[in-house]
């Protein structure tokens, strides 16, 4: 699948103004993120698909609104759609990523993560941090420890002091305790056997 995006020649229609798309789109925010009323921006996302179905800044928010609501089939659905239009955006395959690891499909979500980090830029920069914690996460679902350690390792010696604090600090001794943790149990299960 993630070759199939990433070779994909559909272009969006996002830089063609489209008015009525753009206020659909608009409107859908704001029912989704000021007013609480997921349902009502689907409706809205729905109208301006129908409008434009190369829209895929609509696909994308269909895609959050729907992960929102549970609905993780839909959402993949819609960020599989936009990913096609957009086979470069970071936080469209970032999205991707995440549904695959709820899903507990890890490889899939692991190579979508590590496509979307192939794909920053200085524009979605701000997605970095949760795609490097996104990959710890799905190396540890797949019990790929020594994998998560090592990356874990590598992000403290390539951050500078400040923007590893940006990351956290608390988050990486989180994710150090998690893997110490695993580390343990593993080590236990082996002397008991």
């Amino acid at each position: 699948m993630l070759n199939s995006i990433i070779n994909s020649k559909v272009i969006s229609d996002d830089n063609i103004i489209n008015i009525n798309t753009e206020k659909l789109y608009r409107e859908a925010e704001d029912c989704f993120f000021y007013f609480n009323k997921p349902k009502k921006a689907i409706k809205k996302l729905d109208e301006a698909i129908k409008l434009t179905p190369t829209h895929s800044k609509s696909l994308k928010l269909r895609g959050d609104v729907n992960y929102s609501l549970g609905k993780t089939e839909a959402a993949l659905d819609d960020y599989t759609a936009a990913a096609a239009l957009k086979p470069n955006d970071a936080v469209i395959l970032a999205s991707i990523a995440s549904i695959y690891e709820i899903m507990e499909k890890y490889d899939t979500a692991l190579a979508f993560c590590e496509e979307a980090m192939n794909k920053m830029t200085i524009y979605n920069n701000r997605i970095f941090y949760q795609l490097c914690e996104l990959k710890i996460n799905i190396l540890i679902s797949m019990q790929k420890y020594s994998e998560a350690d090592k990356y874990l390792n590598f992000m403290k010696k390539r951050f500078s002091p400040n923007e590893f604090y940006n990351f956290g600090n608390h988050q990486y001794s989180f994710l150090k305790k998690k893997l110490e943790l695993i580390e343990k149990i593993n080590n236990l299960s082996l002397k008991i056997v």
